[in-house]
């Protein structure tokens, strides 16, 4: 029994470290919206500079803000 218990607390830990990644919105050759969980605006950030670097530019985060309940960040490729 209290191996299950163990078990069970383990699993519920895992659970809520797990969400998913941000979504990309509208990527062009000079910016890239996000729309991410609250705690996950760092992975947008990085997503971000990996499509401008793709365009040999640096992503500037431009906007943090929600839309429809969720939160965007807007980044421009400069």
């Amino acid at each position: 029994m209290r191996t299950a218990s163990a078990l069970t607390v383990a699993l519920l830990a895992l659970a809520g470290c797990s969400s998913a990644p941000p979504k990309a919105l509208t990527p062009t050759p000079t910016g890239i919206s996000y729309i991410y969980e609250g705690d996950q605006l760092e992975t947008a950030t990085d997503a971000a500079t990996r499509h401008c670097a793709s365009q040999g530019r640096a992503a500037q985060l431009r906007h943090v803000g929600k839309q429809d309940g969720q939160h965007v960040a807007v980044f421009s490729c400069d």
